[in-house]
């Protein structure tokens, strides 16, 4: 099974001319209660104002389980690559997770 998922982004202040992309597995509306997959950095993008320069990021999962997650700004492309086993919460660090930051408390 494929599937894609597309996000565009845009840089945080003027003259950015750096970008890290993290990857996260959760439910937690706050980024870093979830779990830290993996991250990628998008280097000598060209400076522009705040929010000018955009990134477009894409998910795809392929059929062996995989999700490869590609960021691309102005021709500079990066790609990671998460295997399943990776992706997959335990039973337990899934029930910890909603536990800890369930909305429902």
């Amino acid at each position: 099974k494929q599937w894609y998922q597309r996000r565009v982004r845009a840089t945080a202040v003027d003259g950015q001319t750096d970008i890290i992309v993290k990857i996260a597995q959760g439910e937690s509306p706050i980024f870093n209660n979830n779990k830290i997959l993996g991250q990628f950095k998008l280097s000598n993008l060209t400076p522009k104002g705040k929010g000018k320069q955009k990134i477009h990021i894409k998910f795809k999962v392929d059929s062996n389980g995989i999700l490869k997650v590609y960021g691309e700004s102005e021709g500079i492309e990066k790609m990671i690559e998460i295997n399943e086993s990776e992706i997959l919460m335990t039973k337990k660090e899934a029930e910890s997770y909603n536990k800890k930051y369930s909305v429902n408390k």
